[in-house]
């Protein structure tokens, strides 16, 4: 039963992904400590090879995404792109890769603390909301019943990203080292 409520609220924060915030993000679940992921030149994600993922190859493919404002690349085969800037897993679609965008301004810019705070509130609430350790440097971290959201924050003059990854703890760990490979590709495009 806690399996299937866990699932339930796994896909209602899914689907359910609407701010409702003055913060609201302008598009639409990685690994604690994952690099500050904004290119110094703004040139975007490059479409290198992601590190070891199966015991069967070295290397993985990818191919560079431009989203609205940001860049990643994603492995050429196994991700499945639900809408711009979602995707889930061929092999299981209980893990779900989400790029999110958090908006601020110039006098009010939006800080990694601020944007930790927005994704509190966002999937956090409610009796089926997750439960999150505290925002340790630019990682967020988020349980419910089995379900697990982890996220990397990236400042960008005014905006902060999310790139948020889902699954269920019992997830093999080679999907988990992708969302985590992925996420280090993130780049903002200036």
């Amino acid at each position: 039963m806690k399996r299937f409520l866990c699932m339930a609220a796994l896909l209602a924060a899914l689907i359910l992904s609407g701010c409702g915030q003055t913060a609201e993000p302008a598009v639409e679940p990685v690994q604690p400590d994952m690099g500050p992921g904004v290119s110094a030149d703004g040139g975007g994600a490059a479409a290198e090879p992601l590190p070891q993922m199966t015991e069967e190859s070295d290397e993985v493919p990818t191919a560079p995404y431009s989203g609205d404002g940001y860049a990643i690349c994603l492995p050429d085969e196994g991700w499945i792109e639900e809408r711009p800037s979602r995707w889930h897993a061929a092999e299981d679609a209980y893990v779900a890769l989400q790029v999110e965008r958090w908006e601020g301004t110039v006098e009010d810019p939006m800080t990694e603390q601020r944007c930790y705070e927005s994704i509190v509130e966002r999937y956090g609430s409610g009796d089926d909301g997750y439960d999150f350790a505290p925002l340790e440097g630019n990682a967020v971290l988020g349980t419910c019943s089995g379900c697990i959201l982890q996220a990397r924050l990236v400042e960008d003059e005014e905006d902060c990203w999310a790139v948020c990854g889902f699954y269920l703890a019992d997830t093999a760990e080679s999907l988990r080292a992708q969302l985590t490979a992925i996420a280090d590709t993130f780049t903002v495009d200036n």
